[in-house]
């Protein structure tokens, strides 16, 4: 779904409306003290946008909308930052080391982790994770064998606001053939983690290689300030 942003808080609350009906007539939708103009002028801007549209004289959300409608806030009246939802991917060698991922991209730029990156809209969580494997690592996946380890939620705050919040999953896979790898968002390398700073790693990295050694399928509630 591309990037939608309903600003304006008239348009906000015809979507309101909208969410909580199947679909409705004009004179249910406008509210009474609004004027026709105004009404009719950011109806049709979420219109234009995709989220809603006319059938038989009634309004009613497109499926654009209804997907979006999941992140609408009613009480807020708008749209609800949610947590990210990432493939977090553990590789480590016969030697005993492992692939870091430096960051070059916010939060956490130049901090060290796991390669990372987001589930996309539609995919199962192990297409998400060997695409990632792909991206971030440089691995095809007849090279590499991943196992879902578990599952965790991180909060990261930072002078009282959250700086990160994220929903993971680990994947676990060895490795014969080391190899490094580039994009855009990071590179990687391969490390005895332990030898590194850890002062410059993501908040967690130690707490989800640990919990993948304990368990077979771990589900971590993790917290840090």
């Amino acid at each position: 779904m591309k990037q939608i942003d309903i600003s304006h808080h008239i348009q906000r609350r015809i979507f309101n409306r909208l969410v909580g009906a199947e679909s409705m007539r004009y004179s249910e939708l406008k509210p009474k003290e609004l004027e026709a103009n105004a009404f009719m002028y950011h109806l049709n801007e979420l219109i234009k946008a995709g989220l809603v549209e006319k059938q038989d004289k009634q309004y009613q959300l497109t499926e654009t909308g209804k997907a979006l409608a999941t992140r609408f806030s009613i009480r807020e009246s708008g749209i609800r930052l949610m947590p990210t939802t990432l493939s977090v991917i553990y590789l480590h060698s016969q030697d005993e080391q492992t692939l870091l991922y430096r960051r070059k991209r916010q939060p956490y730029i130049d901090a060290l982790g796991f390669p990372s990156g987001k589930i996309h809209l539609g995919e199962t969580l192990e297409e998400a994770a060997y695409r990632e494997l792909e991206e971030k690592c440089g691995y095809q996946p007849k090279e590499v064998k991943l196992t879902l380890k578990g599952e965790f939620s991180l909060v990261s705050r930072r002078d009282k606001f959250i700086e990160n919040h994220v929903i993971g999953h680990l994947w676990e896979g060895m490795v014969i053939d080391k190899k490094t790898h580039t994009n855009h968002a990071g590179e990687t390398y391969w490390a005895d983690w332990q030898a590194e700073d850890y002062s410059q790693f993501i908040p967690g990295f130690k707490e989800l290689i640990e919990a993948s050694k304990q368990s077979n399928q771990f589900v971590l509630d993790l917290k840090f300030d």
